[in-house]
């Protein structure tokens, strides 16, 4: 086995591996979660086939086994970094394949989405944070998400399953956007993902919470701009998204043991309560 790169937000391991041709790819493992890591495997294979033309998926080169998977190494950098450094021509670029990828694919997995498949999800988030030590502003979002879902409104889609600041990456020089560490998610709609991207976009990036630099902030806020336009283009509401931002912080939450992650999904939640009481 190849060197090891780092530890996922997952716990799964990533090497860097050198085959005999002089070809670089990655070996992804974790004994200790391999089902959960085989679920992202398939749904890496089966979104592959279909995904996007705007973003691309990693090849995969192996089937499932020794509890991980070999797949591309792509030469590039999260989008949370490439925030750092980007100029505004590269960011459009950027910014474009991700909006063209939210806004294709919609209505491809049958006529409506299951309403039941998220309220399960919900109780069964309130559950786990209701015996832990979490913030109560984990349960006040869970139950404010449960009382107006009957307000949503969407059509089901691919969707990627955990589309963020860090399981995107920026392909060095060419700038191709490529989508990393897929999710399974309660249901497949591509509302599950501009919610996951609205956290990022809205609250920040956990991982530089609280100590973004001027370059960064400006670029969020113009791939914030970007998006939003986006939206009003696809008529989506504000409260749409609002509300999938929820369920991807109660999603993330019970995973979380960094705690400056936790803080920040303290924060994120806590100014959600505030504007879908407000709205």
């Amino acid at each position: 086995m190849g060197a090891p790169l780092e530890l996922g937000q997952s716990g799964a391991t990533l090497s860097l591996i050198q085959s005999s041709t002089g070809s670089s790819y990655i070996f992804k493992r974790d004994p200790i979660n391999a089902l959960r890591l085989k679920k992202q495997y398939e749904k890496q294979i089966f979104v592959a086939k279909s995904f996007s033309p705007y973003i691309s998926v990693p090849k995969i080169f192996s089937d499932f086994s020794d509890s991980g998977f070999a797949m591309e190494f792509i030469h590039g950098q999260t989008l949370g970094e490439f925030l750092e450094t980007s100029t505004r021509d590269e960011l459009a670029s950027v910014s474009d394949q991700i909006n063209g990828y939210l806004g294709s694919n919609k209505g491809l997995i049958g006529d409506v989405i299951d309403v039941d498949a998220i309220v399960q999800k919900l109780l069964t988030t309130k559950n786990i944070l209701s015996t832990s030590i979490f913030n109560p502003v984990f349960i006040e979002l869970a139950n404010i998400l449960t009382n107006r879902i009957a307000e949503v409104s969407t059509t089901p889609g691919l969707n990627h399953g955990d589309f963020s600041f860090e399981n995107l990456l920026v392909e060095k020089f060419t700038h191709k956007v490529f989508a990393i560490d897929f999710l399974d998610s309660p249901v497949e709609t591509r509302l599950i993902d501009y919610g996951r991207f609205w956290l990022d976009v809205n609250f920040g990036w956990w991982a530089n919470w609280g100590k973004e630099s001027t370059r960064y902030a400006l670029n969020r806020a113009y791939i914030g701009s970007s998006l939003t336009k986006a939206l009003d283009l696809q008529n989506i509401s504000r409260f749409n998204v609002e509300f999938f931002c929820g369920i991807a912080i109660l999603r993330i939450a019970p995973y979380t043991k960094n705690p400056k992650r936790i803080a920040f999904l303290q924060h994120a939640a806590r100014q959600l309560v505030r504007e879908l009481n407000w709205n």
